[in-house]
């Protein structure tokens, strides 16, 4: 019986869960909405009225209600997880942010402007600060469900403040394994800002043959925000050579270039079989020879 009962509990978790990925698929006015841009600079001074807008464009064919609201920005892991939640010191500009018209309706393939203001007060933190502008759709809940689903999209905000600022980085660690098997190579370089503002860093993979030549090649900029450390992978989903190569990491930030080097030996664990019993045949067709001789 007390097997039956977890079965029953497991299928409706199961149906809940699938149910709400139903939803969260299928929900249209998840992509309807776009903003423009996704990311906004702003110049901050203290104890000043500052202004910004942005725009929402509806490329559905029927009109969305909306809310608009801030909420902080910053990250959660060396992979650059957002987090909209936790407030820090350097994520107070959310609290500053008037939005001048929170809750409106967009209709069928318009554009909206949205403006809004930053008040800052007299006593604003050094360094840079972080938010996100949320536009959420607004539901009605037909099917009177317990889901509550509520798809939404945001613009990120950075803003330059006028109190002192830090532009510091230095590279946090560079991994290279020797022998990989895997397909995706695995390259990873990750970046330390030790400053109190963001900084964007050129961060440039290549995977090379012996005589010097580019097999693979990645080559991306990426924002590394302050009090962080971000991991950036070799996403070059190309097929991985088989051989010896080396791997040069070269990372562009703050003026300067910093490049290291490694060795790596990509070969799939089949490949390596076959290659480990081609040698030991050859040494056995070489060590019997050589005693026919004698």
């Amino acid at each position: 019986m007390a097997h039956n009962l977890f079965s029953n509990k497991l299928k409706i978790i199961l149906g809940s869960a699938l149910i709400t990925a139903i939803s969260l698929l299928t929900s249209s006015n998840a992509n309807a909405l776009t903003v423009s841009p996704a990311k906004l600079e702003l110049d901050l001074k203290s104890s000043k009225v500052s202004s910004g807008s942005f725009k929402i464009i509806n490329s559905e064919k029927k009109d969305i209600k909306v809310k608009i609201y801030s909420t902080p920005y910053s990250v959660v892991d060396e992979n650059y997880k957002p987090d909209f939640e936790k407030n820090e010191f350097y994520t107070k500009l959310s609290d500053w942010i008037k939005i001048e018209n929170p809750k409106l309706v967009i209709k069928s393939g318009e554009t909206k402007k949205i403006n809004f203001t930053v008040k800052t007060p007299n006593n604003i933190p050094n360094g840079s600060q972080y938010a996100t502008i949320m536009t959420e759709v607004i539901q009605s809940n037909k099917n009177n469900s317990n889901i509550n689903i509520k798809p939404r999209i945001g613009m990120i905000i950075y803003a330059n403040t006028d109190g002192k600022t830090i532009k510091k980085g230095v590279i946090n660690k560079i991994n290279v394994p020797f022998f990989q098997s895997k397909p995706d190579i695995n390259i990873e370089s990750s970046i330390k800002n030790t400053g109190n503002t963001e900084f964007n860093s050129n961060t440039q993979m290549l995977v090379k043959d012996l005589f010097g030549n580019t097999k693979l090649k990645q080559d991306n900029t990426y924002t590394v925000l302050p009090y962080s450390i971000r991991k950036i992978k070799f996403e070059n989903k190309s097929k991985a050579p088989i051989g010896l190569f080396k791997i040069e990491v070269n990372n562009t930030f703050l003026g300067k270039k910093h490049t290291e080097s490694h060795y790596a030996l990509l070969m799939p664990i089949p490949v390596l079989i076959v290659f480990i019993i081609t040698i030991l045949s050859l040494l056995i067709a070489l060590t019997l020879v050589i005693k026919n001789k004698k």
